[in-house]
């Protein structure tokens, strides 16, 4: 589980960070982290995307 905010490893870290600090997380401060870490993901998506169907694997026989 990746400690990233919008995948469930993100929830356990706000849960941890709240637990330690005791204080509630803003979770306006949280939105445009889960947002960057989603528009990684869309970009890696279609970047993998991409590179599978431009350059595909050879397979040696």
């Amino acid at each position: 589980m990746l400690p990233l905010p919008p995948l469930d490893g993100g929830h356990l870290a706000v849960l941890a960070v709240e637990a330690v600090t005791r204080k509630r997380v803003d979770m306006r401060k949280l939105i445009p982290i889960a947002a960057a870490v989603i528009s990684f993901f869309v970009l890696l998506f279609f970047a993998v995307l991409y590179l599978d169907l431009a350059r595909p694997l050879e397979v040696p026989l």
